[in-house]
């Protein structure tokens, strides 16, 4: 209350501002901490420290677009020295699927980065997915191979640039270029096959390829022999496997794998909204799933930051219902998971199931149909094996 009054009383005062934002997002009052950053942008039109402040709140409540507009404020503000807001806002370009733009952004900085050996990696890795993306992956080895061979911990972005490229839609194939040339000129430790098994799941996903997810887990069997595991990398290399094999249609293996993680990990979200699925999945006991999804659910609920295990949760407990036969409480499972996350095709594709059972074949379509499952086919072709179950069914 203090700080509102020093704001209202001194509104050019930015400490007061900053402070004040700083203590709601403390509070886990997100939304009132992006407001009151924009709030102080708006009062102190030439200062391009409230600019910045609100680029980070409004990241904080997942608002990329209006943290673009905020940051392009700062740059604005900043200038001439505007080398930080316009990296910002060329990692935010990228992040919404334009490379062009970013691109465009970098443009006046590129010697300073390609120059500072000590250059964040952020930045190495947007210019080097740039300069694949734009069909120079020589460029890009250039700058990023000396990097690597100077310091070791650099191969762990080296190994990103593959999974950077898949965000921002390049040709698959360069993906798929990069990390091979990358895992073929360094030897990597237990962390970096982790971080490779995840880039070649990505490629899988985005391919639809058997091939490619086999290629998964033989690096995952190369991590399960690396006598260094942490408890954390174990897991990690668990979670993929168990994800490759429900790509595979494994879905025996995925549930023995799900109960064996859950074993370890018994208070696990995402292990526990595994085993559900993996339940479901393969056949087992209908009410078993349910407990575990349940359970997952209740614990994701009090972690109010990362709403990503919660809408897990929320998938799997909905499967479990449908499985069980409680249709009524599916049908609020997923539209609850739809509400917290309205492009999830998960979500609608089980609506579709619960309506397919409740005799509502017209409903089913509208939501196979809809734009969020499109977009999740072009996303991941695996989606259609769910997808055609459903279709097969309508009349």
């Amino acid at each position: 209350r203090q700080l509102r009054v020093i704001t209202e009383q001194e509104p050019t005062f930015y400490p007061g501002w900053s402070v004040l934002s700083a203590q709601l997002q403390g509070q886990g009052r997100y939304e009132e901490a992006a407001e009151t950053a924009q709030t102080a942008m708006r009062i102190m039109p030439g200062d391009p420290r409230p600019a910045r402040l609100a680029v980070d709140a409004l990241l904080l409540v997942n608002e990329p677009r209006r943290a673009l507009a905020a940051a392009d404020e700062w740059s604005r503000r900043s200038r001439p020295d505007s080398y930080q807001a316009d990296t910002t806002m060329a990692a935010l370009h990228i992040r919404l699927g334009s490379p062009t733009n970013a691109s465009q952004v970098l443009k006046p900085w590129v010697e300073r980065i390609s120059g500072d050996p000590e250059a964040a990696p952020i930045l190495v890795r947007l210019l080097a997915a740039v300069d694949i993306l734009r069909g120079n992956e020589e460029e890009a080895w250039a700058l990023v191979k000396p990097r690597v061979d100077r310091d070791p911990q650099w191969l762990a972005h080296a190994i990103e640039i593959s999974r950077d490229l898949i965000q921002i839609k390049a040709p698959i194939n360069a993906s798929v270029s990069w990390l091979d040339r990358v895992t073929n000129q360094w030897r990597p430790g237990t962390e970096d096959t982790l971080r490779i098994a995840q880039a070649r799941m990505d490629i899988a996903t985005t391919t639809g390829s058997e091939s490619d997810v086999l290629l998964a887990i033989q690096t995952l069997d190369r991590l399960r022999s690396m006598p260094d595991q942490s408890e954390w990398h174990e897991r990690g290399g668990m979670l993929l496997r168990i994800a490759a094999e429900r790509m595979l249609g494994r879905s025996s293996d995925a549930a023995q794998h799900a109960r064996q993680l859950v074993a370890a990990r018994p208070d696990d979200i995402i292990a526990l909204s595994m085993l559900a699925l993996t339940t479901v999945e393969s056949g087992g006991d209908a009410q078993q799933a349910l407990t575990s999804a349940t359970r997952a659910v209740q614990m994701a609920e009090q972690n109010t930051r990362d709403r990503s295990e919660l809408t897990t949760a929320l998938d799997a407990l909905g499967q479990a219902q449908l499985a069980a036969g409680k249709l009524s409480d599916a049908e609020s499972s997923f539209r609850r998971l739809l509400g917290l996350q309205s492009d999830s095709a998960m979500a609608r594709l089980g609506l579709a199931e619960v309506f397919m059972a409740q005799d509502l074949p017209d409903e089913a379509r509208r939501m196979v149909q809809s734009s969020g499952v499109e977009e999740a086919q072009k996303r991941s072709p695996w989606i259609q094996t769910r997808i055609d179950r459903i279709t097969q069914r309508l009349p």
